[in-house]
């Protein structure tokens, strides 16, 4: 017979968000409204606990987390995480305890129930322990099991979240366990299996509203094969049905996970891109009319099946609007723009100049290396970025060579033909300005360099514009690439000023582009030093800053030696701190220019950079590095940092490094002060100059300047 819990443990829940939550737990509070939506994209009750189970980290600290999900009479793990392996018979005993509690939480310590310590706690090996019962339409169908170490126990409002949380997955839960027919008709298409109008219309919505509270960008993509009511008509409706429905696998294919896709009209259909700006939307075209290339149903139709050429339309938000109505209106009047082009039929209208959010490292950036993982042309689209964060151009374009050509791998400004763009191959003995300057591997600036008889100027190549920038990128006396600038975006004609200050981040450059092409075996050492030739990179253009990371690695690696860390330790340590502001780039650069406070939205977009660099170095796959020291170095032991961590909950390679950089950034020169000596720095850390840094290890770095450490 399972043993009841105690009715002190259970903990009502409201049925809404209490008001005062908002101020009180605001980051909470938004994750719980992203919740509702994020739950939607499950496919199957396993996908969705996974996904609740994600999201439960971020909302309730936990050491250990189980997903338990009934099958017929008898309780199936899912899944167990961290502290809660190894427990399978005590979560069983608490599924069947936890039945019949309806949707109460309960909350189980010692100070609620003290018989709780020998009959939960103990077997689970934990201090407290949340069980969260999941069920749809008032079913007991399931359980989520939070564990926590060590003190301090869960709260009352961390299980009120956690059961919230909850609600959000249940009716989800309840229409994947259940198969609700009708809500499948309703929002799935018979023909193609994608989701309806009815489902878009609703589903849009929320993107975009999620999309405005949260911040980030989303994007809305229209595709339409227009040669379907002829190929119906001539052929047949069972070969135009056919050939849809391959066209649907086909996208869905080349989507990225996170995307939604539904058909919206007969020929019509619809992704929707959270998280996706202009550059992302147009990537996804791109790899369309790659996939499209190929013919598609050849088993239906002789001669080798049919070439599909579609038109695509896309509207992106904020460029173009911030509600689901007007970017529909945009989508739908750049399909119709579409609908007359010649070649890749794909537009995107251009959006307003909006040079203080174009940032080297934004969200929309984080979104494109998230959706392309392992991929090193990233890093060129960081490199692109960056020259144009430099040189302010309308159009810019990133050469690369290939085998006695220039190829275009990166392209901004060339209006919707961005993508199109980069398959450009310029060969290097040509008569244009790309070949000219590759050729004498000199810097071409017009009208500055007026030598018309011996460079091809506007007159060559089909260069139309009042000014133009072109750099050779050259590493150990090689060419690499060139980079061309086209129209200073002011309207004015660039300078010298300009290309003097380009010059020394294009050698960086170079020597970025030098370590793609020796990429071989050691792809961990490819990645490593490429990452440090960016860093660099950026740390060069800005007065004070040259050399901070490596001097941030060196003193992480002396103070976790001091610390009696081991050598593999340390090495990881030190690695991570070299690239522990790798996500505070474009802050870097934009701030080089604007000595001036920053704004709401910017302070916290700053206050993402740690996750944003993680997320980019983890995408690449870097292995050997700390996540902790990297997402949580900004952290202070009273909780004043950007993510709320505070003491203990702070891992201890984060606070390596947190002191590590806080003491090199007061013994370096920055422009609004001259360097602090050594001990004085230590002594400015210990008085709290730098926010509550960890006691302990600001101890070991006042031996290691004293010269005291063993």
């Amino acid at each position: 017979m399972a043993t009841a819990i105690s009715p002190s443990c259970l903990v009502p829940v409201p049925l809404e968000i209490p008001g005062d939550w908002a101020s009180r737990y605001p980051r909470e509070v938004n994750l719980l409204f992203q919740a509702q939506w994020a739950a939607r994209s499950a496919t199957s009750p396993e996908d969705a606990l996974r996904l609740l189970m994600d999201l439960s980290s971020s909302i309730v600290r936990w050491d250990g987390a189980a997903a338990v999900w009934r099958v017929g009479s008898e309780p199936a793990f899912l899944e167990t995480r961290g502290a809660a392996q190894g427990y399978e018979e005590p979560l069983r005993r608490l599924f069947a305890a936890v039945r019949g509690a309806a949707a109460h939480p309960a909350l189980l310590d010692a100070e609620r129930d003290p018989s709780v310590a020998s009959r939960w706690l103990e077997p689970l090996g934990a201090c407290s322990v949340l069980a969260v019962p999941l069920g749809p339409s008032g079913r007991d169908a399931g359980l989520l099991v939070l564990v926590r170490k060590t003190e301090p126990g869960f709260t009352a409002d961390e299980a009120r979240m956690a059961r919230l949380l909850a609600f959000s997955f249940e009716p989800v839960l309840d229409d994947l366990a259940a198969g609700d027919r009708a809500r499948e008709l309703a929002f799935v298409d018979r023909l193609t299996g994608v989701f309806t109008r009815r489902y878009f219309d609703q589903h849009f919505r929320g993107e975009v509203a999620r999309a405005a509270r949260t911040q980030t960008p989303v994007a809305l993509l229209l595709l339409e094969i227009d040669a379907l009511p002829g190929i119906r008509a001539d052929r047949g409706a069972a070969v135009a049905d056919a050939l849809l429905q391959a066209v649907v696998a086909t996208v869905n294919r080349t989507r990225r996970r996170s995307d939604t896709l539904a058909r919206i009209e007969p020929e019509t259909l619809a992704v929707i891109l959270p998280g996706a700006g202009k550059e992302e939307v147009a990537a996804l075209a791109r790899r369309l009319f790659e996939a499209f290339a190929a013919p598609l149903i050849p088993e239906l139709v002789p001669g080798g099946g049919l070439r599909v050429d579609p038109c695509m339309g896309a509207a992106v938000m904020p460029e173009h609007g911030d509600t689901s109505d007007t970017l529909w209106s945009v989508a739908q009047e750049s399909l119709a723009k579409a609908r007359q082009m010649a070649g890749r039929r794909y537009y995107v209208p251009p959006g307003p100049e909006a040079p203080d959010t174009d940032r080297l490292i934004d969200r929309m950036t984080a979104q494109a290396v998230v959706g392309r993982p392992r991929e090193a042309g990233v890093l060129l689209g960081w490199v692109a970025r960056l020259c144009r964060e430099v040189v302010p151009a309308d159009r810019i374009s990133l050469m690369v060579r290939d085998d006695g050509h220039l190829v275009v791998q990166e392209a901004f400004g060339f209006e919707g033909r961005d993508q199109v763009i980069r398959t450009t191959r310029v060969a290097l003995d040509s008569e244009t300005v790309s070949g000219w300057v590759a050729r004498h591997r000199k810097p071409l600036l017009v009208p500055e360099d007026l030598e018309a008889d011996a460079a091809p100027l506007n007159r060559v190549g089909g260069y139309r514009t009042d000014s133009f920038l072109s750099v050779p990128l050259l590493a150990h006396g090689e060419l690499e690439g060139v980079v061309h600038f086209s129209n200073r975006a002011d309207g004015g004609v660039f300078t010298p000023e300009d290309r003097d200050r380009f010059l020394p981040v294009a050698n960086r450059i170079g020597l970025v582009l030098h370590a793609f092409r020796r990429f071989s075996k050691d792809r961990q050492g490819f990645l490593r030093e490429s990452l440090s030739y960016l860093v660099d990179m950026v740390e060069d253009m800005i007065p004070g800053m040259p050399g901070h990371s490596r001097a941030v690695a060196a003193w992480a690696g002396k103070l976790a030696r001091a610390l009696g860390y081991g050598e593999e330790t340390v090495e990881r340590i030190e690695a991570s701190a070299r690239f522990h502001d790798l996500g505070e780039a474009s802050f870097r650069i934009r701030r080089l220019a604007e000595p001036r406070r920053l704004g709401p939205r910017e302070r916290r977009d700053l206050a993402e950079h740690p996750l944003l660099g993680w997320r980019f170095l983890e995408q690449l796959g870097v292995r050997g590095l700390d996540r902790d020291a990297i997402v949580y170095h900004h952290e202070r032991e009273d909780g004043s940092g950007y993510m709320g961590r505070q003491g203990d909950e702070i891992p201890p390679a984060a606070k390596i490094v947190a002191v590590a950089e806080a003491f090199v950034g007061l013994t370096s020169e920055r422009a609004y002060r001259a360097p602090l000596p050594p001990l004085e720095a230590v002594e400015q850390l210990e008085q709290g100059v730098a926010g509550a840094l960890d006691g302990q290890v600001l101890a070991s770095l006042r031996e290691l300047v004293s010269g005291s450490a063993p």
